[in-house]
């Protein structure tokens, strides 16, 4: 092995066309060497100090080829000459760092024979691995691009359960094997519940973030034991204030998801911590490289509102006038998924008191220029394309409002009856035009939106007629009345050719859809002064007929469950747009009480899943 490292260090000398001008100075950049080929470094070959000095002048040759990519012939020779000798190893730590090392060296492609032979050699020296060893071995894989098959996966987690592993490192392994889409078994997942349990106050939140994750990815819910201790340690001072506002609101936004309700002290101790953060004169205006640590982004913000609102917290005065003044920084920044969480939860917030109507006023057309520039654009050819929160580009940077929650924003915005520039309301309409096309909207969705239709009327009527009213009191002529009148029709004509369009849709999508959404439809169709055909009007009241009566099933159904006289029928769940089987029976309930409250939930969860990877990982690694 000795002499294949130098026969290795050779092929590098060769490869490295660069490295006569490099290793004039590799004496004074020693140390930036060595990280770059951490951790396969001075660690591997402490273990085998007969290695050590042709570790040092591989380790020279490292600048030379790092940041390029090999030739192929180089990878190839130097795999084939090590795989034969892998077994000869005298145990797993250095045989994970041989693996290491060529990983950062550039020499191990995925679906490689050498790494079918390492698989094999682990295998055989599975025993001589430690806990961390297991850890390190799965981390390793996947940075090579290919993991064990699921023998010696499934081996590797027994062979673990029983070894010691420190909190960070059962923290790490939660993260490592969720992202993986590897689920621990009970028994091992009891055992770290436990280690992490006892190391609560030495826990970071960004390593509490991480755990709740996993358990999110596996859909397991914590012990309540456990959920008690790890978030009681959150509430001394400073604890949360030191956390990233990404990890304080991925804290947040993974409980809600595995449905736990914090304790009144424990929410209050995320809000102090963001109103302190927020408050602080840093937060006032964007921050610069190297501030951004503590700084409340859109999402951050919008997703603790969103979590704070599901959780019915009573907003004071201060927490909405901190809410308000980063707001302000961060809508312009704001992805679609954001402005709809923090437009919904301002709205709520200063609905309550009407001496703040003037505040809400502001926001409305602070939410509007933000929805402006997140409503789906047109391509060269016109066409508009939406997407929905489940899609593949979803959960990336600079997503768009989901096709899905578009009828949410009648209930952040357009319920106050704003009045859309026309620009603005040409946008709206065809985004949401381009969705019901797409199918992503459903009849209850499109009855929702009508609703914003009919409010953009009632605007549009109000401000025509104080336009009219203002311009006749200032002797202005007849003609200039009759312009106010002409752009009010123009815009009525926008109106109402869109609620032909969408009617069409809704009735093409009738089936599943509820009952009360269905008797909106004739109600809409004359609102709107659109015709249904005779045809068209029975195939209609023949579904609200059948939905009412699946309804009433269900309904019944939930009664005798209640009294524990019998199971709810999965197929009463089954075929209906708004509920469904996985939503379990709480919203069942919520469907057939007020189907409105069950649609937006649905909705709402779908808002608050629709989160960027980036700002996940940010929560992870408590960087800004």
């Amino acid at each position: 092995l000795v002499q294949l490292l130098k026969d290795l260090h050779t092929l590098l000398l060769l490869s490295g066309t660069s490295y006569s001008s490099s290793s004039s100075s590799a004496a004074g950049t020693s140390s930036s060497s060595s990280s770059r080929v951490q951790p396969a470094g001075a660690s591997f070959f402490s273990e085998a100090a007969l290695l050590h000095g042709s570790f040092v002048s591989l380790e020279a040759a490292a600048p030379a080829v790092s940041g390029t990519v090999p030739q192929a012939w180089l990878a190839t020779a130097a795999a084939a000459a090590l795989q034969p000798k892998l077994l000869l190893l005298p145990n797993g730590s250095l045989l994970l760092q041989s693996l290491q090392l060529l990983q950062a060296l550039g020499l191990i492609d995925p679906g490689s024979r050498f790494l079918s032979s390492f698989f094999a050699a682990a295998d055989a020296l599975l025993d001589t691995f430690s806990g961390r060893n297991c850890l390190e071995l799965l981390s390793a894989a996947a940075t090579a691009g290919q993991l064990p098959g699921p023998a010696l996966t499934m081996a590797l987690l027994q062979h673990l359960a029983p070894l010691r592993l420190s909190p960070n490192d059962v923290v790490s392994g939660m993260r490592l094997l969720a992202s993986l889409g590897i689920r621990p078994s009970p028994e091992l997942l009891e055992r770290w519940f436990g280690i992490t349990e006892a190391a609560a106050d030495g826990l970071l939140p960004q390593q509490l973030v991480q755990v709740l994750w996993a358990c999110c990815c596996w859909q397991v819910q914590p012990p309540e034991q456990w959920m008690h201790v790890m978030l009681k340690g959150l509430v001394p001072a400073g604890k949360l204030s030191a956390a990233s506002p990404a990890t304080a609101a991925g804290i947040c936004r993974c409980l809600w998801q595995l449905g736990v309700q914090p304790a009144p002290g424990v929410l209050a101790a995320f809000v102090a911590a963001a109103q302190h953060a927020i408050l602080s004169p840093i937060q006032q205006q964007q921050p610069q490289q190297g501030e951004q640590q503590h700084w409340w982004d859109a999402e951050s913000l919008s997703v603790l509102c969103f979590c704070l609102q599901v959780w019915q917290h009573a907003a004071s005065l201060t927490w909405k006038a901190a809410v308000a003044a980063q707001a302000a920084v961060v809508l312009p920044l704001a992805d679609g998924p954001s402005l709809l969480r923090l437009g919904m939860y301002l709205t709520i917030v200063f609905e309550v008191n009407p001496e703040q109507e003037a505040d809400l006023a502001d926001w409305q057309q602070q939410l509007l220029q933000a929805v402006d520039a997140q409503l789906p654009v047109s391509d060269a050819a016109g066409d508009i394309t939406v997407s929905s929160s489940s899609s593949a580009g979803a959960s990336q940077d600079g997503q768009r409002i989901p096709a899905e929650c578009l009828s949410l924003l009648q209930l952040a915005v357009l319920q106050q009856q704003p009045v859309l520039s026309m620009d603005l309301q040409k946008r709206f309409l065809a985004a949401v035009g381009a969705a019901a096309a797409a199918e992503l909207l459903t009849t209850w969705d499109i009855t929702a939106l009508w609703g914003a239709l009919h409010e953009m009327e009632t605007a549009y009527e109000d401000e025509i007629a104080q336009e009219a009213a203002a311009a006749g009191a200032a002797g202005q002529s007849h003609y200039l009345q009759r312009c106010f009148a002409q752009s009010f029709e123009i815009r009525m004509d926008l109106i109402r050719s869109a609620a032909e369009d969408w009617l069409k849709v809704a009735y093409q999508l009738r089936a599943g859809a509820p009952s009360k959404a269905l008797a909106a439809l004739p109600v809409a169709a004359e609102q709107f002064e659109v015709q249904i055909p005779e045809q068209s009007m029975r195939n209609l009241q023949e579904t609200l007929q059948a939905a009412e009566a699946q309804e009433q099933q269900l309904k019944q159904a939930l009664l005798l469950q209640e009294q524990s006289l019998q199971e709810v029928p999965a197929s009463l769940l089954q075929g209906l747009d708004e509920v469904a089987p996985e939503d379990g029976l709480e919203l069942a309930a919520m469907y057939v009480e007020s189907v409105d409250h069950a649609a937006s939930w649905r909705r709402m969860r779908r808002l608050g899943l629709s989160v960027n990877d980036s700002w996940v990982l940010r929560g992870m690694d408590d960087l800004a």
